[in-house]
């Protein structure tokens, strides 16, 4: 059987200080990374695998679901359940603790460590833990915001108001930008509009670094120019997109519409007042 590092203190005679000599160990580490895992080969095997197991499926929950409140609590309860499994095992790491030193150093490490997993760790290598964007009512899981940027994909973003917000890409940088009653056009193709607040008409070219997104889920102005502050909210830099939706996740599909081009025959007269 594997055998737990125990701390033990003694008292250096040179230094009259305490001084800890470990033993060596095989399972500390693994148990403090499992939840349920030191019950279960100690002696409690009902209990450890039933903890563990519980741990297991909500952290699925957690990755699988594009129901953020779903996620959310499973998140929570994941986070919840390592703490105290946790703190199970540094009470047997350490028994020398004793009383309210016990209680705070015991809560204090199991916290440390559960944030560093799933606040630091995890949050790096696995997007369901950080990316997990909601926008307009649909919710996709997001990867690497890596160029180039094409022009009527989906992108998450970061508004100039600094909310997160997911739309296609209309323009990018040096495009010319042509609006009309019913469309709008790119470098002389031209596409259905994609909001009913967009100008009606003008011209404007996309400056270096930055990209043309119509902004659909911003919150409107009550009142006053409501396109006028949203064509404010169009120039998106470069450092702000965040990154694609995946196309797939699990057996989800994203409903994310593309833009609509429309036929050559029927440009002049769609786009004419």
């Amino acid at each position: 059987m594997n055998r737990l590092t125990v701390g033990i203190r003694q008292r250096s005679p040179e230094l009259n200080a305490p001084v800890v000599h470990w033993a060596g160990s095989y399972s500390s580490v693994s148990w403090l990374l499992l939840p349920g895992l030191m019950w279960r080969q100690q002696g409690r095997p009902v209990l450890g695998a039933g903890v563990l197991a519980i741990w297991l499926v909500l952290l699925a929950i957690d990755i699988v679901s594009l129901n953020t409140g779903i996620a959310y609590i499973a998140a929570a309860l994941v986070s919840a359940i390592h703490a105290i499994s946790a703190a199970a095992v540094l009470t047997v790491l350490y028994p020398q603790w004793r009383g309210f030193s016990r209680l705070w150093r015991t809560s204090l490490l199991a916290s440390l460590l559960v944030i560093a997993i799933y606040s630091v760790g995890l949050r790096s290598v696995v997007p369901a833990f950080a990316q997990r964007v909601t926008s307009k009512g649909t919710t996709v899981m997001i990867h690497g915001a890596y160029p180039p940027w094409v022009q009527g994909e989906w992108v998450v973003y970061r508004l100039p108001t600094g909310q997160v917000n997911m739309d296609r890409i209309l323009a990018g940088p040096g495009d010319t930008l042509r609006f009309h009653n019913d469309s709008f056009e790119v470098n002389g193709r031209f596409f259905e509009r994609v909001s009913d607040q967009m100008p009606k008409d003008g011209e404007m070219v996309v400056e270096g670094g930055v990209y043309f997104i119509w902004p659909t889920g911003a919150a409107y102005a009550h009142g006053g120019d409501q396109t006028g502050l949203l064509l404010r909210l169009t120039r998106i830099l470069d450092s702000d997109l965040l990154g694609r939706p995946y196309r797939r996740w699990f057996w989800k599909t994203p409903d994310l519409e593309p833009l609509k081009p429309l036929s050559a025959t029927g440009q002049n007269r769609i786009s004419k007042p």
